[in-house]
Order: structure tokens, then sequence, then C-alpha cells
């Protein structure tokens, strides 16, 4: 992928870039005050002195031989030799080894300091130990110094600054600790973010459907928090991202149907719960707004929702028409203040498929399709039922909903192909519940509007033109 590709995807998915980031940061806090042990340092320092000598060559002499044993004193200091005395004066819980492994000996360049730095998680007893320590190298090394001519020790140890007793803990450093987590999580977030793209089934952008199909992608209807309580966008929000989304799936319909085209469509989805009802819903209303006389009817024998969303009656409609118990002018009613007439599907039949299939439903389709300039057909789930398929025969074409946040791109595949075999023209697909941050990966605004469009309103009156024609 382009470097342009991955910016996208980290727009598109800042949220979850954002948590994994915050997230690992604030484990990484709660791991360093709960679970990290406080330690606390103290620090002493000896001087390393030569006596005895009274000429200034013999003192020279004395401060070369004492420099050039600094490192031997610092690993003294860390031996079984210092560090068993300390332990037993002190009583401290802890060997020789581990002792060592607290115990850190330093010496300033071209110095004759040695610089004792003790680490507990104890405060007080890590200042004992500095003390203990510094009083216990300074018996050892005047224990190994050779003696002079007077039988004075040559070289002793003074103590320049006693351990203070630690005010604050050392470790861990929660500072760092947080911008490492920081940092480890903007990665991890990273990582997480291009898996989920690479590993995720449903359709991402405009690539996945070019590789699904040569259909165009007819519109792009935006997710709304309120879409759920307020369907109909075209009449509950009519100035709404939700309504300009549908209006611009009027126009590409209109185009893709052309000039004398058919005038029968069946809108249907791969699974249940894609918003292919809803949106046959605002796409008449869309419609009929344009003065256009649509046709709006239910097709799903198995599970018909219009009437639910429509308040309209639902013991008359299309399974009535079909079995002969009801005259196609009967069934039909007009949604109120509204242009839309609505055949709903009725009462729902033991035998959907064999009625949809039937020449009593090919004689309706040509009856309305004399009486109406376009027929809106909602129809059952391609997956697994056959209905869709069935009226996608009879019909100028069919328009394949997806629900961007539930359907995979197999199942899209599956529904393609069933149509493909059924030997159904396929117009174009929609994409639904978009959020407003993916709409650009396919070439439409926040709206719903194609990016490339700029005269909106004479793009529309041509397409009206087209289906009235």
């Amino acid at each position: 992928m382009e470097s342009s590709q991955y910016l996208a995807i980290f727009g598109r998915r800042w949220r979850l870039l954002v948590l994994v980031t915050i997230g690992t940061a604030a484990l990484a806090l709660l791991a360093t005050l709960l679970v990290v042990t406080p330690r606390y340092t103290a620090a002493t320092r000896l001087y390393f002195g030569t006596f005895g000598g009274g000429s200034l060559s013999e003192i020279s002499a004395g401060a070369t031989y004492t420099e050039s044993q600094m490192a031997s004193y610092a690993e003294i200091a860390r031996s079984p030799l210092v560090l068993d005395p300390v332990i037993a004066e002190l009583g401290l819980p802890a060997d020789a080894q581990t002792l060592a492994g607290r115990v850190t000996a330093t010496v300033p360049l071209d110095t004759a300091i040695l610089e004792l730095t003790v680490s507990d998680t104890d405060a007080r007893r890590a200042a004992a130990t500095a003390d203990a320590l510094a009083g216990q190298v300074s018996r050892v090394v005047a224990e190994l110094t050779p003696r002079g001519a007077t039988g004075s020790r040559a070289v002793r140890a003074t103590t320049l600054t006693s351990a203070k007793l630690p005010i604050g803990a050392t470790s861990p450093d929660v500072f760092r600790n947080l911008v490492l987590g920081l940092l480890l999580g903007f990665v991890l977030g990273l990582a997480v973010v291009v898996a989920r793209h690479l590993f995720d089934p449903r359709i991402r952008d405009q690539q996945d459907l070019v590789r699904l199909t040569d259909r165009p992608l007819l519109g792009v209807i935006p997710f709304e928090e309120m879409a759920a309580a307020h369907p109909i966008a075209m009449l509950d929000t009519p100035s709404g991202r939700r309504a300009e989304a549908v209006r611009r799936l009027r126009t590409n319909l209109q185009a893709a149907l052309g000039p004398g085209g058919g005038r029968t469509v069946v809108l249907t989805s791969s699974t249940l719960g894609e918003g292919k009802s809803t949106t046959a819903v605002n796409l008449a209303l869309a419609l009929a707004a344009t003065d256009t006389k649509v046709l709006l009817v239910d097709a799903d024998l198995r599970r018909p929702s219009i009437t639910n969303h429509l308040n309209l009656d639902d013991t008359t409609g299309l399974t009535a028409v079909l079995t002969g118990k009801m005259r196609l002018e009967s069934a039909v009613q007009r949604w109120p203040q509204t242009k839309l007439d609505v055949l709903p599907a009725g009462l729902v039949p033991d035998n959907p498929s064999e009625l949809l299939g039937s020449s009593a439903m090919s004689e309706v389709l040509s009856k309305v399709s004399r009486s109406y300039q376009l027929v809106l057909l909602i129809a059952s789930p391609l997956s697994p039922m056959t209905d869709a398929a069935v009226l996608s025969e009879v019909a100028a074409g069919a328009v394949l909903v997806v629900d961007i946040d539930k359907t995979h791109r197999s199942q899209v595949r599956q529904s393609l192909e069933s149509l493909r075999a059924a030997d159904a023209g396929l117009l174009g697909l929609v994409l639904n519940k978009v959020p407003r941050s993916w709409m650009s990966s396919f070439g439409f605004g926040d709206d719903g509007r194609d990016t490339s469009v700029v005269e909106w309103a004479a793009v529309e009156a041509e397409g009206a033109q087209r289906v009235g024609s």
C-alpha cells in the first residue's frame, strides 16, 4: 500500500489508534504505581589518600599508586569480603550476591574518590547500608594496603559525605514509564489499525468494490445515530445528510436506467437487517418529490416490513392480488400526505417463491409498469432465499444494498454470483450506514454527494427527465 492509503486508514480508524495508545499508557502507569515496588537510593563518598611520604616525589608516587588502585577498590566494595560483614552487622535479609546487585561502586575519572550507591525498598535501610559499606571498605582497604617504613598504612580511606535518608523513591520513574507507555501504545496502535484493515472482511474502500464487481456505486448512505429512531430521512430530516445522500442515489439510479430504460427495479441485500426496506422507502419518496409517478411494492413475502414504517394496512396487499382474492387497484394504498403509492406485501403466504415466480406476478408487473414511471420492488435477502433473483429476471435490474458495518465481502460476492446465475442485471450497489470519515474513500462527500458533481440541481433535473421520457 502507498503512504496515502495508510494515512487514509489511520484517518478512518483514528479512534482505535487513540484508544490503544491511551490504553497502553494507562496500563504502564498502573503497573508503575501498583505492581512495581518503589526503590530508594542512598549514596556515600570515600576519599583515598596516601600518608607517610615526606618528599614531593614520594607524595606524587603515592598519589599515582592510589589512583591506579581505585578500580580494584571499587571491585572490593562489591566483594563478599566487604558485603558479608555488612549483612551480619545490619541483619540484612540478603546474601552477598543479592546485595552486590543493589550496590554500585564508581570512580570519577582521574580522581581518588569512590562513590558507593545502595538501592533498597526501604529508605532507612538503604542509608544504613551505604554508611556500613563505607566503614567496611575503609577497614578492608586498610588491611590490604602495604605498610610504610614506619609501619603505618600507606593508603587510608576517609568518608567525604555520609549517606542521607532518601526523601522520595528513585524508581520506578513514573514520568519516564508514562512516556514509554505512550510511545509503545502508539506503535502498537498503528500495528492494530493496519492489522484490522488487512483482516477486516467487510468492504472498506473503493478498491474492494472494484475487486468485487464492475458495476457502479450508486449511493453511499452515511451513518447517523438518529437513524434507528427516525428511519424515514426524507420526512424526518429532509435537509440532513442521509436525505441528501438519498437524493444523490435517486439521481444516479435515474442515470443508470438511462433514457427509455426499464421501469421496474428490485432492491435487495445479502442478509437481513442491512436497510434495504428503509432505503427503498426513502428512495421512493425522493422520486415522488420530483413528480415522478412511483409505486413502492413490498415483495418481501417472507418478512414484510414497510407497513411498520408507513403505518399502512397490512391485511391487504400483494399476496391477496397474486392469489386472486383482491384486485390490484384495491390493494394499492396512497401514503397519507405524500405522492407515493404503496403496494404492501399483505399476509405472509406458505409459498412465497412460487407466487413471485408465477404468471400472476408477471401480469402485476406488466400492469404497474404501464401505470407508473418507476416501480421499486423490495425483495427478500439473497442469502439463503432466491426471491430477489427470481424478481430480477423480470425487472429492469437490481440494486444491492450493503450494510458496510456488518456485511462481509464474501457475502456480497455470493449475492453477486446469485444474481449473475439468474441472468439478472445489476444496476449497481448502495452502501448503507457508512461512517462519516469513510465517505471520501468511496468518492462521496460527508453528505453523500459525489465529490465530482458541482451542478447538483442540473444533474438531478436531467435524471428526472430521463425517467419521465
